[in-house]
């Protein structure tokens, strides 16, 4: 607004000069304004006296309405692509940063750990049965899982984590050369459908194809991990046929019979090893953690037994039994009254650091046989049953017993360190440790050789 008030004053000053000049041309000889000017006092060239005839700026005008916006420009033209930059250094491959950061192995083995514990079994050649069906669904599996048995002779059939519902038992071969090994992941778990019915157990090893046959490659077979799951009513494995076979690092629960070791191949020699198997019975009164069932030769190592009537019932001889512990629990329809720790229906076994805990009689022996009892010992820590025995012979005591502890807790109970159902007998009783107060039936000082010990 400033300079259109100065282009104004302009104007009217050339305006004046114009008329001045008009008027002077008009006139004779008149006198020009600017003489004027100097007459009346101006100093200064026509210039500035022409500058003198300009007033003084005028105020800013209001602002003007704001115009409309344009029409938007064409939009230009691409530019042209840039140049390619330089390849980059070559980086490391995934395997070699592994390696970088503590992996050891091939390129093989380290693409097999990128798949877990089944690509580890597929690496040893394992069977693993998720490639053919589908855990965790509640469906029987029970045909399924014995075709893939079938289908696979020596083979080890392996089971990821999961659980696996069974209506019917599976068997494997007793035949070396159809035999295959069961192994399941720690939670994988083989459960007894609801709808569950036969009285044999979940899994039957080797009572598809009875063998007597140790001289064959394959007749080693095993079953391994995993969890065993009665559901209250069925049996968990059975030993059926066979040499040599194996039962390790098992969990067996609610079942009526855990381990069940029929008669063997060899005139009735099984030979079987069991280590590390915890079993938890159904509670009920019929219910045996392990039953030898006219079996012999056959190893036990390492085992708690829970839940059950009987611990551990044997009718077969030749047996070894080391640290085993059954634990007698009041739940479900068990009672105390006839519970036993471990029942010897034959004679001829050997027992070493076996504990029973809590059941009426801890040892109980087939009278008039013998069988060896080392390092044993028995607890109770309840007033909840009548009867508190450490060894029950039913006929005459033939057996030895050494260095062997009963805590016999509450006098008054039916107490003894030894029942026996007849007298006589060439049985020996080395150093029992007892409190022998607490004992109403002295018929082991009969059999004593050495002294009673407890501490005083």
């Amino acid at each position: 607004m400033k300079n259109i008030s100065k282009v104004c004053s302009l104007i009217l000053a050339l305006l004046m000069v114009a008329l001045t000049f008009a008027a002077c041309n008009s006139a004779e000889n008149g006198k020009s304004a600017y003489e004027i000017a100097v007459e009346n006092g101006f100093e200064g060239s026509v210039e500035e006296w022409l500058d003198s005839l300009k007033g003084k700026d005028g105020k800013d005008g209001a602002d003007g309405v704001n115009g409309a916006d344009g029409v938007d420009g064409l939009n230009g033209s691409d530019g042209l692509d840039g140049q390619n930059g330089l390849n980059g250094a070559e980086g490391n491959s995934a395997y070699e940063i592994a390696l970088e950061n503590g992996f050891k192995g091939t390129v093989e083995e380290w693409l097999a750990s990128l798949k877990g514990d089944t690509a580890e079994a597929s690496s040893k050649g394992y069977i693993v049965v998720t490639d053919y069906l589908e855990a965790n669904t509640g469906e029987d599996l029970s045909d399924e899982i014995q075709k893939i048995i079938n289908d696979n002779p020596n083979k080890t059939i392996y089971f990821p984590d999961g659980e696996y519902i069974l209506a019917k038992p599976i068997a494997t071969s007793g035949n070396p050369k159809n035999s295959v090994s069961l192994h399941l992941s720690n939670y994988a778990v083989l459960k007894a459908a609801p709808t569950w019915s036969s009285s044999e157990a979940i899994v039957r090893l080797g009572a598809a194809e009875g063998a007597n046959d140790i001289y064959t490659n394959g007749s080693n077979y095993y079953f391994y991990g995993g969890i065993i799951d009665g559901n209250m009513v069925a049996n968990g494995i059975a030993i059926e046929s066979g040499r040599e076979t194996s039962i390790r690092n098992v969990s067996i629960k609610h079942t009526r019979i855990g381990i069940h070791i029929k008669r063997g191949a060899n005139s009735g020699s099984s030979d079987a090893d069991i280590d590390t198997v915890n079993i938890v019975g159904n509670y009920k009164q019929d219910s045996i953690g392990v039953f030898v069932d006219n079996a012999y030769d056959n190893t036990f190592t390492n085992m708690r037994i829970a839940g059950v009537q009987v611990g551990v019932r044997l009718t077969g001889g030749g047996n070894f039994l080391r640290n085993l512990h059954p634990l007698f629990v009041y739940r479900g329809s068990l009672t105390n009254a006839g519970s036993i720790g471990f029942d010897d229906q034959s004679g001829g076994n050997w027992y070493d650091f076996c504990y029973s805990d809590e059941f009426e009689t801890g040892f109980k022996m087939k009278g008039n046989t013998l069988s060896i009892y080392d390092t044993c010992f028995c607890f109770w820590y309840s007033q909840n049953g009548t009867k508190q025995i450490g060894f029950h012979s039913t006929g005459k005591f033939n057996s030895i017993i050494s260095n062997s502890k009963i805590n016999l807790a509450y006098s008054g109970l039916d107490c003894a360190y030894l029942k026996v159902g007849a007298t006589g007998g060439g049985g020996k009783i080395q150093n029992p440790i007892v409190n022998a107060g607490n004992s109403d039936d002295k018929a082991y000082l009969d059999y004593l050789q050495g002294e009673v010990i407890w501490p005083k």
